[in-house]
């Protein structure tokens, strides 16, 4: 049984152990009630009460149980441990968020939902990613967003919540993409390392260096990731191949005039595509470039790079034509 399947369990056993202590405070106090005179004590009435002691010791062994069986699945040594541990995560949370009253407890009960619903987080996993929100400068009305998107991305792409949260951050950030819709990030790169040799990994850390210049190019947070994705199926490492794909991006924008005469358009027309559909600007200068016959002297009077980066670009045409 996993951990969190034995987690939901203890969950549901504490709530039915919970339900029988109601039970017999108000079977106590009815006994309580009709025990005035202990001289009129019935036979009836001290069978009630050996009943009742016999419940009250079943029902703390149960608990006893429940909480040695809580503590264990935590890795710690007791339920004071556990809760003090927890009581710290909270307070943490709300050091780094600044969140307080109705907002910090519609904070913690998300986090109690989501060790329901997330089968691969627990509830110290999930406060992690709450205190790195507020430690990323995520907006308080945000958190609650941010933390769910997070949780479930860190789930499915197999990620620490460390690394999602803060790669995740800095997507938003750099493509001003709204907290609430980050877990299509998410989204994107699980479609896109299951359908081309990029893995997870791979992908993030490719897009996290192209980011900034494919922003400032106009490519979208999708674009930058599918040309991430592209870059492992060349079999080049994501920091060369990044480093390669921004240079191409920066000498496009600086050097406008030079790709308009390789792709065979005016300077302004070039500029224009560049402007506003920037993929379609590369795309007439890859084509352009796909007909010269010696392609690595092109390249080379661009300024792309060394002999090892053109042979990269070389492949970079082939694939994306």
């Amino acid at each position: 049984m996993k951990k969190n399947e034995i987690e939901l369990e203890i969950l549901a056993k504490t709530e039915e152990a919970e339900k029988q202590i109601q039970a017999l405070k108000k079977e106590l106090e009815k006994f309580k009630k009709s025990t005035i005179d202990a001289n009129k004590i019935s036979k009836e009435q001290i069978n009630t009460f050996k009943t009742l002691n016999e419940k009250a010791k079943a029902l703390k062994g149960t608990l006893t149980g429940l909480l040695t069986a809580f503590a264990s699945i935590q890795g710690i040594k007791s339920f004071t441990e556990y809760s003090s541990k927890l009581e710290q995560g909270f307070i943490d949370i709300a050091k780094t968020t600044g969140l307080a009253g109705d907002s910090f407890k519609k904070l913690q009960d998300k986090l109690y939902g989501l060790t329901k619903e997330l089968s691969g987080l627990d509830i110290f996993s999930l406060q992690e990613v709450a205190k790195q929100a507020g430690q990323l400068g995520i907006a308080s009305d945000d958190i609650i967003d941010f933390t769910e998107s997070i949780a479930k991305i860190s789930v499915a792409l197999d990620l620490s919540s460390e690394e999602a949260s803060s790669s995740m951050a800095k997507l938003s950030n750099v493509f001003k993409i709204p907290i609430k819709d980050v877990d299509r990030l998410g989204s994107s790169i699980n479609e896109l390392s299951a359908n081309t040799t990029a893995d997870v990994n791979y992908i993030l850390d490719a897009t996290k260096r192209i980011a900034g210049v494919g922003k400032q190019f106009g490519l979208s947070a999708d674009e930058v990731m599918a040309f991430s994705a592209t870059l492992s199926d060349i079999g080049v490492n994501a920091e060369v191949g990044a480093t390669g794909l921004s240079q191409i991006f920066i000498k496009m924008q600086t050097e406008t005039e030079k790709f308009a005469k390789v792709a065979g358009v005016s300077l302004t027309e070039f500029a224009n595509k560049i402007k506003n559909d920037p993929i379609e600007a590369i795309n007439l200068f890859l084509k352009a470039l796909n007909k010269v016959d010696n392609k690595a002297q092109v390249l080379k009077d661009l300024g792309i790079g060394d002999a090892g980066a053109l042979n990269r670009h070389n492949a970079c045409i082939e694939i994306w034509l």
